[in-house]
């Protein structure tokens, strides 16, 4: 399995690699001109002033930014061809070849930052929106603005059809989904709108279906475009003193990921203490541990044996002996990589949750990581869970879930409440923040094909009556009058 870094890093090179290839494109260079992305040029100018120091993100040719006459204007971008498109196109502005979720910006009198698509492409859209947050001023405003995602799919026929090319990965997050990312970075809504319901010109009606429908109700979820100005908040001016944090790895016959968990594993707030669970296995996945063990004495390492009930049981044995304040559940199988843990851990430890649910359905599935029919099913019990919890659920069955360790007895408890119906954990874990209103927040992470070994999520229909049985209890005792 690669690196999580080089996975980014491989995203990162795709997306040069794509604009630098259409950098030369007739149709690409002309769409610029196109009565779209006018109508886009057109919302950005009525919602920043002109004369604002503006910082465009990812300012591609440059036109957004010409546009709003910027007093102070600078455009980066990944493709340094399409920067030289710019250059040449806008002399008067600055142009600098960066990732915006790695700037280190000297000057601190931006106004505006301004992110046209970038998050529709960013391969880590949490640790860019973090990042920007710790380079904005307090007094400054970040304006968003991307595709709507009902139009995901006609995007990519464009893309096929009219640029003929591969397209590149890309993430159609929902409305919900970035609300969710503005409270775990520390941002707050100013505004936001859809707009723009017809994208080609059509004498006449153009205009009057582009100022009705974004004004209707039902009718403005159908536009092209959605944007948000989010400015940034004081992160959390009550931040708890540094914690230690557990993680737990459930393990069934996986002696070929062992080793490479921790050589992976990030190292988390004042300790951070391993706790493998070996339940039941027939390989040596027992035998992987304890050299584990031996080889990473960074790490408080502690081993127990499970009795092949299930890996919501193992977790369960796991736990009893935890001492971190954070407890954390990694899956063995590293189809949820450890790289991203320390981002789960600092939401906790900052305070603005106290629940973490990691969602594997926000990002673009890899290739061969869920199977289609997992993927119907974890759809409909996402909807199902969040109708009965109130809560906003697009995943119950990842394995990557983060607690405080004090506030894990109400998980238990609530195991209790419901009936021990769980064999997975992951119902005791959402039910038990709904239950006891947890600060409840998900966090999007990319999901990869296991390289060893084999699911354990089989026998899908006789798993899903399971999963409904515990619905109807949770429905009973939770939401039912």
């Amino acid at each position: 399995m690669k690196r999580y870094e080089d996975f980014l890093q491989n995203w990162k090179g795709e997306i040069v690699r794509y604009y630098r290839d259409l950098s030369d494109n007739p149709s690409f260079l002309r769409k610029a001109e196109s009565y779209f992305y006018r109508c886009r040029r057109n919302l950005l100018k009525r919602i920043i002033p002109e004369s604002s120091n503006v910082l465009d993100l990812a300012c591609g040719t440059g036109h957004n930014l010409a546009s709003l006459a910027p007093r102070k204007g600078m455009g980066i971008d990944l493709c340094a061809e399409i920067l030289e498109q710019a250059k040449m196109r806008f002399p008067d502005l600055a142009f600098l070849k960066a990732d915006a979720g790695e700037l280190e910006l000297p000057d601190r009198d931006w106004e505006y930052f301004v992110a046209v698509n970038l998050f529709l492409e960013t391969p880590d859209v949490f640790q860019t929106l973090k990042h920007v947050h710790s380079q904005m001023p307090e007094t400054s405003k970040l304006v968003i603005l991307n595709h709507h995602s009902l139009w995901e799919y006609l995007f990519k026929l464009y893309n096929l059809f009219i640029l003929k090319k591969k397209r590149i990965h890309q993430n159609w997050l929902t409305r919900k989904d970035y609300e969710n990312l503005f409270f775990n970075c520390g941002f707050k809504i100013v505004k936001s709108s859809r707009e723009i319901a017809c994208p080609i010109y059509i004498p006449l009606i153009s205009r009057f279906l582009n100022t009705i429908i974004p004004c209707i109700p039902v009718l403005r979820n159908f536009c092209l475009l959605e944007h948000f100005v989010v400015s940034k908040k004081e992160m959390h001016p009550d931040r708890q003193a540094s914690l230690s944090c557990s993680v737990l790895i459930p393990c069934k016959n996986e002696e070929e990921n062992i080793p490479l968990i921790l050589e992976r594993m990030p190292k988390m707030g004042t300790f951070t203490e391993i706790l493998f669970v070996n339940d039941a296995s027939t390989d040596r996945t027992g035998e992987r541990m304890l050299e584990a063990r031996e080889r990473h004495p960074e790490f408080r390492i502690n081993i127990f044996q499970g009795e092949g009930k299930g890996k919501g049981a193992a977790c369960r044995k796991g736990f009893e002996h935890a001492t971190g304040d954070v407890l954390m559940i990694l899956d063995a199988d590293l189809t949820v990589v450890p790289e991203v843990l320390p981002d789960f851990f600092e939401i906790l430890e900052s305070g603005v949750a106290e629940f973490v649910n990691g969602s594997r359905m926000v990002y673009e599935l890899e290739k061969n990581s869920m199977r289609f029919a997992n993927r119907l099913g974890n759809i409909f019990f996402s909807g199902l869970f969040s109708w009965i919890t109130g809560l906003r659920i697009n995943d119950t069955l990842c394995g990557t879930k983060v607690c405080l360790r004090k506030d894990y007895s109400r998980i238990l408890e609530t195991r209790t409440y419901l009936g021990e119906k769980d064999v997975w954990g992951d119902f005791d874990w959402i039910f038990g923040a709904a239950r006891h209103n947890l600060i409840y927040t998900e966090l999007p992470v990319h999901y990869f094909p296991r390289n060893f070994g084999e699911t354990k999520m089989t026998r899908r229909l006789a798993n899903a009556m399971i999963m409904l049985k515990h619905c109807r209890i949770a429905y009973r005792k939770l939401k039912a009058f």
